[in-house]
């Protein structure tokens, strides 16, 4: 078990989640034909044994039916993952490409920013709401049912 230097943030779908990976561990993977040693980081989950992300389903190619509920790997062997050494390259390029849509403001034909100065009050703060108790509201609706 390897301790990790920097706990590392794990995204989920879900809101509010703080959860971290603190730790990894090299396994003998096996699934299907695939036999392996891989490293996987290790997270605190009440749910799940183990979650495979996104490098792993690329490496393998992954394929994943829900109707019927189904896995299958498009190869045996991990492909290396490709493409992060060109992400400089790739960044430079999209912003030349994109040069025309993204100018200045001074390069536009728009007016001029103005500072915003005004506000909109969406509470009036010397209105006071009356609160009443549970017995005040059901002698006020008693007194509403019997009016009518």
């Amino acid at each position: 078990m390897y301790i990790l230097n920097k706990p590392l943030p794990v995204q989920l779908a879900t809101t509010g989640s703080r959860t971290k990976v603190n730790c990894s561990v090299d396994v003998e993977f096996s699934y299907q034909s695939v036999k392996e040693k891989r490293r996987f980081n290790v997270i605190n989950f009440d749910e799940y044994d183990i979650i495979l992300g996104t490098p792993f389903l690329y490496q393998y190619k992954v394929a994943i039916g829900f109707n019927p509920t189904q896995i299958a790997l498009g190869v045996m062997k991990a492909a290396p993952i490709q493409g992060i050494q060109h992400l400089e390259s790739l960044r430079q390029q999209l912003k030349n490409e994109a040069k025309d849509l993204c100018k200045d403001i001074t390069d536009t034909p728009l007016p001029p920013m103005r500072a915003v100065n005004h506000t909109i009050p969406l509470i009036d703060e010397n209105k006071v709401e009356q609160v009443l108790s549970l017995q005040e509201c059901c002698w006020v609706a008693l007194a509403a049912f019997l009016c009518t």
